[in-house]
């Protein structure tokens, strides 16, 4: 299977993570047992991927450090529902890349109970491949 590009990774974990705190805040370990095992069935990775994200995060004002907890900001909920837009944009460069990433990702969101909105927005060409 083809690897997705930094920007395109990127763009997932920022989603898995912004998606975990819209659940409830969470702590670091948490957020990166989760993604961390979506990652690594999607795509090589290296270290430190979620701890380097969480920081450029609040930086950009996404999330709160709340002692022991992440939380989302408002400027946090706004890129996340930016980014539930975008993922029928970014699902169809997958499309192209790889259709065994496609269908991996399709088993993931599924996994995760975020399929209510996910399969709304894949391209036609998606929903043939992870059926």
């Amino acid at each position: 299977m083809k690897q997705p590009n930094d920007e395109t990774i990127q763009s997932f974990v920022d989603f898995f993570i912004l998606s975990t705190l819209s659940i409830r805040p969470t702590n670091r370990v948490g957020i990166e047992q989760r993604v961390e095992g979506i990652a690594r069935r999607l795509f090589k990775r290296g270290p430190g991927l979620v701890a380097g994200s969480l920081q450029r995060m609040g930086r950009l004002g996404w999330l709160a450090d709340e002692g022991k907890f992440y939380a989302l900001t408002y400027a946090g909920k706004e890129q996340l529902e930016s980014e539930r837009a975008r993922r029928s944009s970014v699902l169809a460069r997958f499309v192209e890349e790889g259709k065994g990433f496609v269908y991996e990702l399709g088993k993931v969101m599924q996994q995760l109970e975020l399929t209510g909105s996910f399969n709304d927005v894949l391209p036609e060409s998606a929903h043939a491949i992870i059926q």
